[in-house]
């Protein structure tokens, strides 16, 4: 069943939250609906897709998530037996001294000729059960575990839309580390051609070895900033394999590329279609759904219960010879609850609150999926306006550095405006590098707090990989 014709169904119902306690539109323009394509492909990016067709194939949780989903799909098929018809053979023989079957009777059979010692008697009997669901009781049970199984699975999903975003988080995180192991080495090498320039100037005489132990001391602080560098490329490395389910030694293949460029906006949709795109609305949604079911299934359990029952076969007994009797039957078993100590009131009044309880836990769940599409449109508005900034301040600070380097080589300015200018310019290269990070990292979470069906085609492929 589609998501569309099972929300229609929940409005039929109903028992749901509303959509009109959603806003009508967001407060960026929506250039169109959101997309049912895999968020990642719109980053071009081989290695990041290459890396999450892997993560989400055999991540342990999510496999462990799969297994549960199947659970709760044989947990709905069991609970279907309360509707059905039983059907079964029962078969039963037994041996016993044969006075024992005289004296039921005030006889001694074993004052006969020729008695036995023992007897042997037996019946074989196939058996039927049909429960009469008057009131819907055991249906309304069946209802409530198939929403269970879909809640499930919503959970599944949501589960794998975040697996998504973390995966995606943790390449972005390692190529920044790789990035900036690349942005310190170059500025080992800058601060030693500028140490270069600044031992040829103290050779000729024209400054001090003050300006020479300031550069000397420079080199050695970005040098000493290696290690963690390469530390951190190590440690993404090893956060990567584990959301991957690898060996924390496997190597992650190289980008090589570098951080990749953010691509066009999304189609953001309306707030309306967070109902089918969230997971976790859909859940939520089977949740309250599953309650009113059982709530319904409580209150019916007040209610009389009846059971036809049926038997047809053969029941013998063999002391000298066998002798075989036909044997048949039909009956109704009608059990009607007069007291049972408050149990099933108890149960009827737990399930209303259940039930009140996930209808408000589903109107506060939709509130935050809005809340969370609007923070990370924010977040990226944000993050987009600061990339700019720093960018404009490394510009700016390149060319300071390069203006007062070259008038340093002239003798116009003095060893610490230019090892200013440099340490500047190598700052705004740190933070131009971590808001091109958090830039990326703000549009993934943007398709986060979206959601999209494209779990749906991902599981898919899952299975049709499955032998």
């Amino acid at each position: 069943m589609s998501w569309s014709l099972s929300l229609f169904l929940i409005g039929v119902l109903g028992g749901v939250a509303s959509a009109q306690d959603l806003p009508d539109g967001w407060s960026a323009p929506s250039p169109g609906p959101i997309s049912s394509a895999p968020w990642w492909t719109s980053f071009d990016d081989p290695t990041l897709s290459a890396l999450l067709e892997e993560g989400l194939a055999q991540n342990g949780d999510l496999v462990a998530f799969n297994a549960r989903v199947e659970q709760s799909d044989a947990l709905a098929r069991q609970s279907l037996a309360g509707v059905l018809p039983s059907l079964s053979v029962d078969v039963s023989t037994s041996t016993a001294p044969l006075d024992s079957l005289g004296f039921t009777f005030g006889l001694d059979l074993t004052a006969q000729p020729d008695a036995p010692e023992v007897y042997h008697s037996g019946s074989g009997y196939l058996k039927a059960n049909v429960p009469v669901d008057l009131w819907g009781k055991s249906t309304q049970t069946w209802i409530a575990s198939r929403h269970d199984a879909a809640g499930m699975a919503g959970d599944r999903d949501a589960q794998l839309i975040a697996l998504a975003t973390r995966i995606g988080q943790a390449w972005f995180d390692l190529e920044l580390a790789r990035e900036r192991l690349l942005l310190v080495e170059e500025q080992v090498a800058a601060n030693e051609e500028l140490l270069n320039i600044v031992q040829r100037r103290y050779d000729e005489g024209l400054i001090t070895s003050l300006d020479l132990l300031q550069q000397q001391r420079q080199v050695a602080t970005v040098r000493a900033q290696l290690p963690a560098a390469n530390a951190n490329v190590r440690v993404a490395t090893l956060q990567l394999n584990t959301l991957l389910g690898r060996p924390g030694a496997t190597t992650v293949p190289e980008g090589g590329e570098g951080l990749p460029s953010l691509p066009p906006r999304p189609g953001l949709g309306s707030p309306e279609d967070l109902l089918t795109t969230r997971p976790d609305l859909r859940a939520a949604a089977s949740d309250e759904l599953a309650a009113a079911a059982r709530r319904k299934a409580a209150v019916r359990a007040l209610a009389p219960a009846l059971t036809l029952t049926g038997q047809v076969g053969y029941q013998g007994i063999y002391i000298s010879e066998l002798n075989l009797q036909d044997l048949w039957g039909v009956g109704v078993a009608l059990s009607v609850p007069i007291f049972s100590g408050g149990r099933n009131l108890g149960g009827a009044q737990a399930a209303q609150a259940t039930e009140r309880a996930a209808e408000a836990t589903y109107g506060q769940l939709m509130l935050t999926a809005t809340q969370e599409v609007e923070e990370a449109l924010a977040r990226e508005e944000s993050a987009a306006l600061t990339l700019d900034a720093v960018r404009t301040q490394e510009r700016a600070a390149k060319a300071s550095y390069d203006e007062s380097r070259a008038q340093y080589e002239r003798g116009l300015v003095d060893h610490l405006t230019v090892l200013s200018s440099l340490s500047t310019y190598q700052q705004a290269q740190v933070s131009s590098l971590s808001a091109e990070r958090d830039l990326l990292v703000a549009r993934i979470q943007l398709h986060d707090a979206l959601g999209g069906t494209w779990t749906e085609s991902v599981l898919a492929a899952q299975a049709g990989g499955q032998p």
